[in-house]
């Protein structure tokens, strides 16, 4: 454990590391400073809010996802400004959001989309996880796909789909499946170590497998 000094958004001697909803932390110095984002700004339904507000590589802004909305925000933090950027028609919801040099990757409920920061230009993949049989309800339902990871071993993207017992591999030019890894349960999150050992974590989060990135097999 190590306590956190905080300090103002404008200390010039911080460089912010990581960010949270409402606040800023330099992992260096061990100090953090708060914010609030302008919530009628964000412009989303009052029955949603935001998913995620990941730090952009100048440190000075937040990429804010929000759900439901088709819409990504772009905060400021010192300015207090924000920037709304348009998703594609039908694609909104994100969620799990990383940002990779100017891109945003995140989640949009079953598809997997990439947001150039400085450009603006959008890419979704088709539905990763189709449709499957819900026996308590007795139909045919849709299901969200998990935590997007990107994997420095097979220089793709590691997804896993809660309601197909497996993890895609992605292609992080292409937003399309190469390979995928069979796991059982209901992979929902991946970690993978040094040696390509993967930890995952199964939705609804109560149970823990392991697998290994050489079980991918092509598809």
């Amino acid at each position: 454990m190590r306590e956190l000094i905080e300090t103002e958004l404008a200390d010039h001697d911080a460089s912010w590391s990581v960010s949270f909803f409402d606040a800023v932390v330099d992992t260096q110095k061990g100090c953090f400073a708060r914010f609030e984002l302008d919530d009628v700004a964000l412009s989303h339904d009052p029955e949603t809010g935001p998913t995620n507000a990941v730090l952009m590589p100048d440190r000075q802004r937040v990429a804010v996802t929000i759900h439901k909305t088709a819409h990504v925000a772009i905060f400021d933090l010192l300015a207090r400004t924000t920037e709304l950027i348009p998703l594609t028609a039908g694609h909104g919801g994100a969620s799990e959001a990383v940002v990779v040099r100017s891109d945003l990757w995140f989640i949009c409920y079953d598809r997997f989309c990439c947001l150039d920061l400085k450009t603006g230009a959008f890419r979704a993949s088709e539905v990763l996880q189709p449709q499957f049989y819900d026996p308590e309800h007795r139909l045919n339902t849709s299901g969200f796909v998990g935590v997007p990871r990107f994997s420095k071993s097979l220089s793709n993207w590691l997804l896993p789909r809660p309601f197909s017992g497996d993890i895609l591999i992605i292609s992080g030019e292409s937003l399309t499946p190469v390979s995928r890894i069979v796991t059982g349960g209901r992979p929902y999150d991946a970690v993978e170590f040094e040696d390509g050992s993967l930890l995952i974590l199964d939705y609804p989060f109560d149970v823990v497998r392991s697998a290994h990135v050489s079980d991918a097999v092509a598809i």
